[in-house]
């Protein structure tokens, strides 16, 4: 037995790395990947928080919060400290992704053993969960839910180990387990221990012997119950308080208006409803099954077992496991959130990811028990292996997808620089305070990047002189709403001068009309000059702000359609471009190139206004005059 499924946690394992390698290479499409690896970052640093004054605004991690002046993780410690040890210790997260990814198995096959005894159901649990794409994706991303998964189903096996031993040291391993568990991730924990646990309350007041038994179980568990306590009254004052609510209070369990981190607009909200609970909960039985190996045999093995052994508690042990699961997360607005931005398709529905270790179980019990002949055997080989094969290409082929967007995004912001460097990147959305790659801890790195809060950005260039100043452009090309982005890094130039101007060359069709205008912040723009075709315009620029104070400048045409006189008001369709720019005692500040726009008027009246390329049509050049 043994032998078998040390075998199959190296497939386990090397699935983890094909997936880890070839699949995901820079990650996957949920940036809570981000997250971890960034309060890893701190903790490598002896940190678990961070300095407000260093790194708010401009360096705020993704999904922290502020609390008092320090800035704080979402995630409870135990999975980043493991992920920094592997970083420490090897240079890489991987051997810590196999690792966990071989322990799913063997934590799966503990548990069927010390429920039912029974090697052959054990090995063919085990290898139902070495051959689930849901073990193989999760196993190979940096998110918390495989620890999870692990933590869980050992916790129950340990539970389930000291109801047949009896033994002090069973119940203080499982005591143990149950508290990393709960650190990690409590309601995770609660949920996939809870059956076990009141079976095991049920046993103990059989014997007569709960004080006893619960006694060895807290003892087991107490220093992680006082790492779990400590750590919550450091990072947020009480002992009571998670420190997954630092981001808002929208990010709870319930119906309402929800989200991960406070935001005003609802457009950026979920409304979690009980009618949307029940179309997620759909959704969890259409998308679960690809990432299940043999999955429409493990479900009539499974439903078969529950239904024929529905008088034997250890079947409705197991049912009560998958149920609490499903039962506990339809509260949950993360779901539908993961659905919504379609984590599900390459992560799986990785929420439920606790009620696989009971259903592999549960089917393995089945398989085992039932009456068969050659035939049925060959024809459920058959299905489950060709179920197998396709659900597993899907799942694949979506994982590849996101991993290769993810590669993509990171491409320009991973080229190589020289010399220290400063990277400026726009925010998702307005407002949004997270850097969107891993944070550095200590600002030190070559490459430092910064969230772009409008107005600025010199407040940065102030702070970090040394550094070579870029942006991370995410622009358009000129023309294409939704065409791919152009990204690129482009390196910031600082003109200094006493009378600067701007160099403005309109390029427009023969027949088209322009007009130039020039706007500064909190003022409304002043037209210069209009032309035709292409034509070129010096515009004068004279700040009227107070001494090192941050403004803009936009300079940009409005174009006129073919046949029209040029414009003598900014409406229509207009390209600008927008500088920041700012006085000293003894010069104008202006950093360049500018950050082009593209408004448009379509024809049933409505507007809008993209990032894009202008350079075809409008190039600014600021010089000194």
């Amino acid at each position: 037995m043994l032998v078998a499924l040390v075998a199959l946690a190296c497939v386990a394992a090397a699935a983890t790395l094909i997936v880890a390698r070839t699949i995901s290479p820079n990650g996957t499409a949920d940036l809570d990947e981000v997250a971890y690896q960034s309060q890893a970052n701190a903790l490598a640093h002896h940190e678990l928080t961070l300095p407000a004054v260093t790194h708010d605004p401009f360096f705020r991690p993704f999904l922290s919060g502020i609390r008092d002046d320090r800035v704080v993780f979402k995630y409870q410690p135990l999975w980043p400290g493991l992920i920094a040890v592997s970083d420490g210790l090897s240079g890489s997260t991987l051997p810590l992704r196999v690792l966990t990814s071989m322990a799913g198995v063997l934590a799966t096959a503990w548990f069927a053993w010390e429920l039912l005894r029974d090697a052959r159901i054990a090995i063919v649990a085990g290898a139902l969960v070495a051959a689930s794409p849901f073990s193989w994706v999760q196993g190979a991303s940096l998110l918390g839910y495989q620890l999870s998964f692990v933590l869980g189903t050992a916790a129950a096996a340990a539970f389930l180990r000291s109801i047949r031993t009896s033994a002090t040291g069973s119940r203080l391993a499982a005591g143990a387990l149950f508290g990393i568990a709960v650190f990690h991730r409590p309601f995770d924990a609660l949920l996939a221990s809870a059956p076990v646990l009141l079976a095991w309350l049920w046993c103990a007041a059989r014997r007569g012997s709960v004080r006893r038994d619960l006694g060895s179980v807290v003892l087991g568990g107490l220093p992680f119950a006082v790492l779990f306590l400590a750590f919550n009254q450091r990072v947020m004052g009480s002992l009571s308080r998670l420190a997954y609510n630092v981001t808002g209070p929208s990010d709870r369990f319930g119906f309402g208006w929800r989200s991960s981190f406070h935001v005003e607009s609802r457009s950026l909200q979920i409304h979690y409803t009980i009618g949307r609970a029940f179309s997620t909960l759909g959704h969890l039985f259409v998308v679960l099954p690809r990432f299940v190996a043999f999955a429409p045999v493990v479900v009539v093995c499974a439903a078969g077992c529950a239904w024929g052994r529905r008088a034997d508690p250890r079947a409705r042990l197991l049912a009560a496991m998958i149920i609490v699961v499903v039962v506990g997360y339809f509260f949950w607005w993360g779901v539908a959130n993961s659905y919504e931005y379609r984590l599900d398709r390459s992560l799986g529905p990785f929420y439920y990811y606790p009620l696989l270790a009971p259903l592999c179980v549960l089917a393995a019990w089945g398989a085992v028990s039932v009456r068969r002949s050659t035939v049925v055997m060959i024809a459920a080989v058959a299905v489950g292996l060709s179920w197998s094969a396709v659900a597993s290409a899907v799942v694949l082929i979506d994982a590849h997808h996101a991993g290769s967007a993810r590669t993509r995004a990171l491409t320009v912001e991973r080229a190589p620089v020289s010399a220290p460097s400063l990277v400026f990147e726009a925010p998702l959305f307005a407002n949004d305070p997270y850097l969107r790659v891993v944070s550095d801890a200590t600002l030190a790195r070559l490459r430092l990047t910064a969230v772009d809060i409008a107005g600025r950005r010199f407040e940065l260039l102030d702070r970090f002189p040394t550094r070579t100043p870029f942006v991370l452009r995410t622009d358009q090309p000129f023309g294409e709403i939704f065409g791919p982005p152009l990204a690129e890094l482009v390196q910031l130039h600082l003109l200094r001068a006493t009378a600067p101007e701007a160099r403005v060359h309109v390029h427009l069709s023969p027949k088209q009309a322009g007009t130039i205008y020039v706007q500064f912040a909190g003022t409304p723009p002043m037209l210069v000059q209009s032309g035709r075709g292409d034509f070129v315009v010096s515009v004068p620029i004279r700040l009227a702000t107070p001494a090192n104070a941050e403004t803009t400048v936009t300079v940009g045409v409005a174009i006129a359609p073919v046949g029209r006189p040029a414009p003598t008001a900014i409406i229509g369709e207009t390209l600008d471009c927008t500088s920041q720019a700012r006085t000293t005692s003894h010069e104008t500040e202006i950093l360049q190139p500018c950050d082009g726009r593209h408004h448009y008027e379509f024809p049933d009246g409505t507007t809008g206004t993209d990032a894009e390329d202008v350079a075809p049509e409008l190039q600014v050049t600021f010089v000194a005059g």
